[in-house]
């Protein structure tokens, strides 16, 4: 509080907290799955977005009621270079799945977060991270979560609305 400044609380673990309701509406930031990777068809013993997507959707729904300035935070984008065992590659995400793994985060309000270095970022991914569509709606002033509107085994709508009262379907 005497720091002068603004400052980021964030809760990381790589499972969901028992209570996270709780925490939440006293950090800033709180994880609501385990770590990701770059995989989205979910096969392997490591969670992929599909899941991250699918345990997000029910804790938003189930947990969490979306107060401004308090964010579901479901792991670092793993798009452009991401970290294996020490070592960086590059994402086994096709282009359309960066997208869409973007899209999903900025429609969530969740933090925007790459785990690897800008330095040697790519054209494709700094324009993926820069995109100011996207940055615009991930950025709005009411900072609440998209709701799912609908959801089936292959398709998925999400509604966000924004400070000036407009609405965004994804």
């Amino acid at each position: 509080k005497n720091s002068g400044r603004d400052i980021v609380y964030s809760l990381s673990n790589t499972a969901p907290i028992e209570h996270a309701a709780l925490f939440g509406r006293e950090v800033n930031c709180f994880r609501t799955y385990g770590d990701l990777k770059d995989r989205w068809d979910g096969k392997g013993s490591h969670k992929s977005i599909r899941d991250e997507w699918k345990a997000h959707r029910d804790w938003l729904e189930n947990g969490f009621s979306g107060a401004p300035w308090h964010f579901p935070d479901p792991d670092m984008l793993v798009v452009g270079e991401v970290n294996v065992g020490g070592k960086l590659q590059p994402s086994r995400l096709t282009a359309d799945e960066q997208y869409s793994h973007v899209s999903l985060c900025a429609l969530w309000a969740a933090p925007l977060l790459i785990g690897g270095p800008i330095e040697t970022m790519d054209d494709f991914t700094r324009q993926l991270l820069t995109y100011s569509d996207i940055l615009e709606i991930h950025q709005d002033k009411m900072a609440i979560p998209a709701k799912t509107i609908f959801h089936a085994d292959s398709i998925e709508i999400l509604v966000k609305e924004l400070f000036d009262g407009t609405k965004v379907v994804g």
